[in-house]
């Protein structure tokens, strides 16, 4: 399902809370442009829905 590479923290932090059924009302992705902001923000929408 998750296709992003190079953001293995941050993936792990989602995924593990996806897990444990965890969601916070609002995700901040920051960072320099070309890192993977958009792709793994709509890998987790997709996750979510």
């Amino acid at each position: 399902m998750w296709q992003t590479v190079g953001q293995d923290r941050a993936l792990a932090a989602l995924q593990r809370g996806l897990a444990q059924g965890r969601r916070v009302h609002a995700y901040l992705f920051a960072g320099p442009p070309q890192v993977g902001k958009r792709t793994l923000a709509l890998e987790l929408a997709q996750a979510l829905n």
